[in-house]
């Protein structure tokens, strides 16, 4: 019998590895590229894990539908994290709303809650920071 509490040890819902093998993640200058990085954070419901092998199944579906609805975005990490939340996915889109759709995505199979941060390259900061002073 599985505990009721979140299943932050034991699984995690991650794309595939396929779409992250071979690539080394370097942050794209604003030059380069017009993508964004965010963050994505993930709480599942304890109902979501009643079977480990259902978590598999979800992160399919999440991905597959993710890929078939936002083929510009770019998948860089997802990590299994031990605090208020359970997974931490990283990826770059080419906005807020490319961003928002990711997120509504992964929230409508209905087994967690997520909170989207966008991050800035600490270079890109750095640059802004001084605009701002001048």
């Amino acid at each position: 019998m599985y505990s009721l509490r979140r299943p932050s040890t034991f699984c995690r819902v991650r794309f595939p590895r396929t779409q992250l093998r071979g690539r080394t993640h370097r942050p794209a200058s604003r030059k380069e590229s017009e993508m964004e990085t965010y963050i994505l954070l993930t709480r599942l419901s304890p109902e979501a894990v009643a079977e480990p092998k259902f978590i598999e199944k979800l992160e399919r579906k999440a991905a597959d539908r993710i890929h078939k609805h936002c083929p510009e975005v770019k998948w860089v990490g997802s990590y299994s994290v031990l605090g208020p939340y359970d997974y931490v996915d990283i990826f770059e889109a080419p906005g807020s709303e490319a961003a928002t759709k990711v997120a509504l995505l992964i929230r409508s199979f209905g087994h967690g809650t997520t909170e989207t941060w966008i991050a800035t390259p600490w270079d890109r900061f750095v640059e802004i920071a001084k605009k701002a002073a001048a």
